[in-house]
């Protein structure tokens, strides 16, 4: 699969709906094809897309844990936190309330790509996290160019 790449700006309409970058658009499968946006697990704040087949993936290690309590709350806990939308034909997306406070999304919208999912984030949040990622002694020789 191509991974999502690069960094977006874009804004939310008053219907709190965002344009999806175009590079974008087709690797979620286009116009009418459904994909996953998923409220990230704290104490993150922001939004996750996953293409369907990279969300069928996530399903079929969560449908693999061992049945429990603790696994069958797992569970509950992964899909109370989903919606699945599709692209309409102008190449929107719409973002239900619920989910635009949990990323605190509320005009601008940092839209970037992150390998086998996009990532919505507040600009001022993206900020924050930049800078953390960066003190946190980040070191560029890791990563298996």
């Amino acid at each position: 699969m191509d991974r999502f790449k690069g960094s977006y700006l874009h804004t939310l309409d008053a219907k709190k709906r965002m344009f999806v970058p175009a590079q974008f658009r087709k690797k979620l499968g286009g116009e009418g094809t459904e994909f996953v946006i998923m409220k990230s697990p704290e104490p993150e704040k922001c939004l996750f897309i996953y293409p369907e087949d990279e969300w069928e993936q996530i399903e079929e290690k969560l449908d693999a844990m061992e049945p429990s309590a603790q696994s069958r709350n797992k569970y509950r806990l992964v899909y109370s936190r989903i919606d699945v939308q599709s692209l309409d034909k102008q190449g929107r997306i719409p973002l239900k309330e619920d989910f635009c406070s949990h990323a605190m999304l509320e005009k601008d919208v940092m839209v970037l790509g992150s390998g086998k999912r996009i990532e919505l984030w507040s600009p001022a949040e993206w900020d924050k996290m930049y800078g953390e990622a960066k003190e946190d002694d980040f070191d560029w020789n890791e990563i298996p160019w």
